[in-house]
């Protein structure tokens, strides 16, 4: 089933956020609302390109993950300027 614009817009930016607190190393439970994760230049209806954010003083990179299955989507967090894949795993 093809979720709703409001569905894939929550989930995309739940992950993101989630994304973004796992990798500074820090508990949902206390920065969840705190944090945004929604730029100036960003669109939540696409999925391409890296957001910078700046959480705790540091800059970090969000992008999503593509060619998921319709209904699901996943978020990449990183600090820092640039990305270099290392590996790749899919899991069916």
């Amino acid at each position: 089933q093809e979720p709703s614009l409001q569905d894939s817009i929550f989930f995309r930016l739940w992950t993101r956020k989630e994304a973004l607190l796992k990798a500074a190393g820090v508990g949902i439970g206390e920065d969840l609302l705190k944090v945004n994760v929604v730029g100036a230049s960003d669109n939540v209806h696409s999925s391409e390109g890296l957001q910078p954010v700046v959480f705790k003083e540091v800059l970090w990179l969000i992008t999503a993950i593509e060619g998921l299955d319709t209904g699901f989507c996943g978020t990449i967090c990183y600090e820092g300027k640039d990305l270099r894949l290392v590996k790749s795993y899919f899991f069916i």
